[in-house]
């Protein structure tokens, strides 16, 4: 579950320093907020390659067939 910007105490300013250790102990803040804030360091995308040529070839013929019909029309 992720915080709304409009009910989240923190912004994207404050973040490092609301998740510090000493802040959140004066400001009682709870960790999750900070956790549903931070973002993964590993976060990776994995791409298919085989899945890509498909979107670029079915674009590409898409995109032959537009221009073939504005030609005919011209």
């Amino acid at each position: 579950m992720g915080l709304s910007r409009e009910t989240s105490p923190y912004t994207t300013d404050n973040v490092h320093r609301a998740c510090s250790s000493g802040f959140r102990k004066k400001r009682q803040v709870p960790m999750t907020g900070c956790l549903a804030l931070k973002r993964e360091e590993d976060d990776t995308v994995v791409v298919e390659k085989a899945k890509v040529q498909e979107i670029i070839m079915s674009k590409t013929t898409l995109m032959q067939e537009h221009l073939t019909s504005i030609h005919k029309i011209s």
